[in-house]
């Protein structure tokens, strides 16, 4: 986040384009009183510092860390909370222990959370118009909602459509 930008409910706000975009970072350093002591990294560096192996608990902390107050980027949370099940379904008999935390993902699993973490560092380039209410507009609009589900997850999304001049 640049100075000349602004921060609200914890989503980027740049004030110039009156536009919102994702705070998002990937940061695998230790944590001291909450917070992350070391760098975030850049996308470049996303598959180089990416620990081999891979244990449960990296994946997790990144989609856990991933805040989306308004579901702007639900999609790709949806994508992590997919890589954690199979992630944990990996383990012998479902049975979460100490040992079943460290235990190191499996090689396409690790290669699926690099590319999820990849794609966690590019979402703060993806910028929203604050407004959704389109220039010449006239009487209400109306709400058009899509869902679908399938064995993995669910999802639906509402669209607002308006008449225009």
């Amino acid at each position: 986040m640049r100075e000349e930008d602004n921060k609200a409910l914890g989503i980027g706000y740049k004030v110039e384009e009156d536009n919102l975009y994702m705070l998002t970072s990937i940061n695998f350093s230790k944590r001291k009183k909450k917070m992350r002591v070391g760098n975030d990294l850049l996308l470049e560096q996303v598959r180089s510092e990416t620990s081999n192996p891979l244990s449960r608990r990296e994946p997790l902390s990144q989609v856990a860390g991933l805040y989306d107050p308004i579901g702007l980027v639900t999609p790709v949370k949806q994508k992590g909370t997919i890589l954690v099940r199979k992630a944990f379904q990996e383990t012998w008999g479902g049975k979460l222990t100490r040992e079943t935390w460290d235990r190191p993902l499996s090689e396409s699993l690790r290669e699926e959370a690099i590319q999820l973490f990849e794609d966690y560092a590019q979402l703060g380039k993806i910028q929203f118009q604050r407004s959704i209410t389109p220039d010449g507009w006239r009487g209400k609009p109306c709400g058009v909602i899509f869902s679908n589900g399938s064995e993995r997850t669910d999802g639906a999304v509402m669209y607002l459509r308006w008449k225009r001049d």
